[in-house]
């Protein structure tokens, strides 16, 4: 009998934020997720309270993007969100694009995009 519980095929892909919704595009077959965060910071805004602190204490942090440096994660007041939208190709486990939201805008909902938006990230 096979074993159910063994996971056959499995890529990890890294988010931003809390993935709330996905969709998987009808034509091309990608997968275009969005990704909310409460309290948090946007990548610019990340980058930029970054170069305040690297300013502040000398450290240099340059190396390492603010999303993944573990020694600076501000988090932010109540009321404040980010988001991002990405769009990922799953036959290769590979992001085909991410677009940061600005403005303090919280993404909830997600509707196909028009086919010549996917066309133009999948397109070789």
């Amino acid at each position: 009998m096979d074993r159910l519980n063994n996971s056959f095929n499995q890529t990890l892909i890294p988010l931003r934020y809390t993935p709330r919704r996905f969709i998987v595009h009808p034509l091309s077959r990608a997968v275009v997720t969005i990704e909310t965060e409460h309290q948090a910071y946007s990548s610019a805004e990340k980058a930029k309270q970054l170069k305040e602190k690297e300013g502040d204490d000398g450290m240099d942090l340059d190396n390492a993007p603010p999303e993944e440096n573990p020694l600076f994660e501000p988090k932010a007041q109540s009321g404040k969100w980010a988001s991002c939208l990405r769009v990922l190709d799953p036959a290769q486990g590979a992001q085909l694009a991410s677009v940061d939201f600005e403005g303090n805008e919280g993404a909830t909902w997600l509707a196909p995009p028009p086919k010549k938006i996917i066309h133009h990230f999948t397109a070789n």
